[in-house]
């Protein structure tokens, strides 16, 4: 794979993030989505701790360290709330824009031939165009269709 497709992404992530007039309005976003990640991170090893005590774990540690570092995580996405309270607005709601999107891409089973079909036109189209596959493979994947 070639680095073309991350650097289109980040290119237009740059661009996008250049309207915002305020960098500290980025950072503020980016850290308390970053920190409510890595809080439910922690919580989902704690919840796998209580529910499956017996599964094999890499590292092992005391229980104390990651309820701090949760405790921490949430200090970090907590207090900023009342002081800011259009920028939580806007970070949650960034958030929770990828619910529906989950939704109706990922978790929907019941989709349509032609919606695969496209999906698959785009993925090769785009595959060429930033040419991380051969283009026999292409024409080939193409006619089978």
């Amino acid at each position: 794979m070639t680095p073309v497709p991350s650097l289109i992404f980040t290119c237009v992530a740059s661009l996008a993030m250049l309207l915002v007039s305020d960098v500290f309005v980025l950072i503020n976003y980016y850290s308390q989505i970053l920190w409510l990640s890595v809080a439910a991170s922690i919580g989902g090893m704690l919840w796998l701790r209580y529910k499956q005590p017996d599964m094999p774990r890499p590292i092992k540690t005391n229980i104390i360290i990651p309820l701090l570092f949760l405790a921490a995580c949430a200090f970090l996405v907590l207090f900023p709330i009342p002081t800011q309270p259009v920028n939580t607005v806007i970070w949650v709601s960034i958030t929770l824009s990828g619910i529906p999107v989950y939704y109706l891409c990922i978790h929907n089973k019941s989709k349509p031939k032609k919606y695969y079909r496209g999906v698959q036109k785009i993925t090769e189209a785009l595959q060429t165009l930033m040419e991380v596959t051969f283009p026999e493979e292409i024409n080939q994947k193409l006619s089978d269709i």
